[in-house]
């Protein structure tokens, strides 16, 4: 019974340190995904334009659409989140028998206060790709949002 709990202890382990880090291609996807508007129209030619060369721009897209005989539709999605945090803080502390003497004490007299604000913003980019059954790109969309 204690070899059965042994092994179901270490199993849980390494399914929490395994999946607490991104998977083995995360690194290389970000690295190759920077979804702009400005970049789609220059590295696109419709009726030119290959998968191959999709790949190579972009990397692997997030979801793939196989239309029966008609060619694929790729989508890629990226979202950025901006975090930002201000704030003032500021004290004083006056005390006749010094820092160590109660804070209701008659002999002390205190202030103090903080102000914080924290914000976050999120961009949004999706890439539609269509492509025909050559491969070789028919139309796409873009959509950027930010709020």
């Amino acid at each position: 019974m204690a070899r059965v709990l042994e092994g179901v202890i270490v199993s849980l382990l390494m399914v929490v340190v395994m999946g607490c880090g991104p998977g083995p291609g995360a690194q290389l996807r970000a690295s190759k995904v920077n979804l702009t508007a400005g970049q789609a129209k220059t590295k696109f030619e419709v009726g030119k334009t290959t998968q191959l060369d999709v790949v190579r721009a972009f990397g692997a897209p997030n979801m793939v659409l196989a239309k029966s005989g008609a060619g694929e539709v790729w989508t890629y999605d990226q979202v950025s989140v901006a975090n930002e945090e201000s704030g003032v803080l500021g004290g004083a502390f006056l005390a006749a028998g010094g820092p160590w003497e109660s804070w209701g004490s008659a002999a002390g007299a205190g202030l103090a206060g903080a102000k914080q604000s924290k914000s976050s913003s999120v961009r949004t980019v999706t890439l539609i790709i269509e492509f025909d059954s050559k491969e070789v790109l028919k139309n796409y969309e873009i959509l950027v949002t930010a709020f």
